[in-house]
């Protein structure tokens, strides 16, 4: 495997896991808020706002979330980009060939 294609296999792996790791942390902020949120409702006269103040934080949580997983998507093309332009570069490719051995597969 080249040079590129490693460097490019392993950004697939580092947004793959970040893209899962936000998952996870947006699951976890949505189930904390909730039952934090919950437990205001229990006999109260306020169930209606804090369903409204819910929705609102939840709302927010997820648009903050995919932010980031719009940034991840978005750095992972340039990344890609650079690497494959690079790899177009002979002169690049011819110095990368000496530094680490031409493994072309």
């Amino acid at each position: 495997m080249s040079v590129f294609r490693k460097a490019d296999f392993y950004k697939d792996m580092v947004q793959i896991s970040l893209s899962r790791g936000v998952d996870v942390v947006e699951k976890v902020h949505l189930t904390i808020s909730d039952f934090v949120l919950s437990r205001g409702e229990v006999g109260s006269v306020l169930k209606d706002e804090i369903k409204v103040v819910r929705d609102e934080h939840n709302r927010h949580v997820s648009d903050s979330y995919q932010l980031v997983r719009d940034l991840n998507q978005h750095l992972g093309s340039s990344i890609s980009s650079l690497i494959g332009s690079l790899e177009q570069s002979k002169s690049v490719v011819a110095m990368v060939d000496e530094m680490y051995g031409s493994n072309k597969s």
